[in-house]
């Protein structure tokens, strides 16, 4: 019995070890980068959010609109897996960092509103520094402004296989409920300033 568990468990961790070593990493690759936004006088659907979080800001700190601007910074990780025979999976992720330059609203550090939700660019597929393949992303959605990830899978009977991915053209944007959201944060920092004076003046008149 005891000698028929073991042949059972050594038959199951080479099962796994042979899955595990059929998925090659062949490509890998993690940068930092960062995106700018600033106030744009012809937006475009995507940018009115983003617009209208820099006309607030303005407002309240008495800037002009062109110069409140903030910077995202996040992090983007691709990978290439050779899942044999002539197939791959290409893998894009995304993680927020943070934003930094204008992020203050009465004094209170909001930059966590103002991190996008979604982003939209080219993935392409490289062969010996050649596209391969090209996809368009659209509307990838950054579960909670943290990350988002895209799976690619494509198929290829060369033999002279050198993988790499190129991210081009990447947009990132806000939607309507981040603007609720950034609506709720100014709301709040309100009603905080407004309770401190109403305190004030009842102290003022005991």
């Amino acid at each position: 019995m005891i000698k028929k568990i073991y042949i059972l468990l050594l038959f199951f961790n080479i099962i796994v070890i042979n899955a595990l070593s059929q998925n090659l990493v062949i490509y890998d690759q993690i940068m930092n980068e960062s995106f700018n936004f600033n106030y744009q006088k012809n937006p475009d659907i995507r940018q009115i959010t983003h617009n209208y979080f820099i006309k607030e800001i303005a407002k309240i700190e008495l800037k002009n609109l062109d110069q409140v601007k903030f910077t995202y910074f996040y992090k983007i990780y691709k990978c290439i897996k050779e899942i044999p025979p002539g197939n791959f999976k290409a893998v894009i992720k995304i993680n927020s960092d943070t934003c930094i330059g204008k992020i203050f609203y009465k004094g209170f550090n909001i930059s966590d509103v103002l991190i996008p939700s979604k982003a939209d660019f080219i993935v392409n597929i490289l062969n010996n520094n050649n596209i391969f393949k090209s996809y368009k992303i659209k509307n990838l959605i950054l579960k909670l402004k943290k990350t988002g990830a895209v799976k690619l899978k494509f198929n290829d009977t060369l033999t002279d296989k050198q993988y790499s991915l190129d991210i081009k053209d990447i947009r990132f944007y806000s939607d309507s409920s981040d603007k609720i959201a950034f609506n709720n944060r100014l709301m709040l920092i309100n009603d905080y300033y407004a309770s401190e004076l109403l305190i004030d003046s009842t102290i003022q008149k005991i």
